[in-house]
């Protein structure tokens, strides 16, 4: 078994932009015979949108982390200890994948569940995303999997709220 773990956490830039770029690759390549600059440029500015991605590494012999962003292959990030994080949770997110209105002028939207597995200190004030998934087992598996594997407790997520914080609320 590998000593590093890596997570494809999804594509830096949205989703149109990232298509965008997979159009831009094959319209460079045929500009490349009318106007070499303009055809090169736009295969490079299309593989860069299309194909930067971001991610995590977790060491497991050292204990360390890098959140990376990968540009054409290359994981740019720094290592950082894992000694931070005491837990591990799974939180739902809910985003918005698709929005559009009829003539009728009605609207739909469409949105896309997926689970985190998250690393999260002793408050859980500090969230590190370690996964993606779009199944909560699977999330659940993979949780309990990185809990035995990092040393860290599965706990549900419940952030301590400051003492500040209540008095503001109370107003």
């Amino acid at each position: 078994m590998s000593n590093i773990i890596n997570n494809h956490l999804g594509y830096l830039f949205p989703i149109p932009a990232v298509a965008s770029g997979y159009i831009f690759m094959p319209c460079g390549i045929f500009a490349i015979d009318l106007n070499p600059i303009v055809g090169i440029g736009l295969v490079f500015m299309g593989c860069f949108i299309s194909l930067t991605k971001t991610g995590i590494q977790i060491n497991l012999a050292e204990q360390q982390y890098k959140e990376y962003v990968s540009y054409f292959g290359i994981k740019l990030g720094k290592w950082k200890s894992l000694s931070v994080y005491s837990d591990i949770s799974i939180l739902t997110k809910r985003r918005l994948s698709s929005s559009s209105k009829s003539i009728a002028k009605v609207s739909s939207n469409s949105t896309e569940v997926h689970y985190d597995v998250c690393l999260l200190d002793k408050n859980h004030r500090r969230k590190l995303i370690v996964h993606r998934l779009k199944s909560k087992a699977h999330a659940l598996d993979e949780a309990r999997s990185l809990a035995v594997l990092i040393n860290v407790q599965l706990s549900k997520y419940n952030p301590t709220i400051s003492s500040i914080t209540k008095q503001r609320k109370m107003r």
